[in-house]
């Protein structure tokens, strides 16, 4: 039972990780969307990282 437990928090923890991750990937795209003269590149960037 709390190996199952625990095995399902690291998941989550993954999870989460891989969010954070994706999230801030978007931020920086999006940042660069505002100072790339290229937006059309950027905004495929963005959508294939949804």
């Amino acid at each position: 039972m709390i190996i199952k437990l625990s095995l399902s928090t690291l998941e989550l923890l993954k999870d989460r990780k891989e969010a954070i991750l994706k999230a801030s990937t978007l931020s920086v795209l999006i940042s660069r969307m505002d100072k790339d003269l290229n937006q059309d590149e950027t905004i495929e960037l963005i959508s294939s990282q949804l």
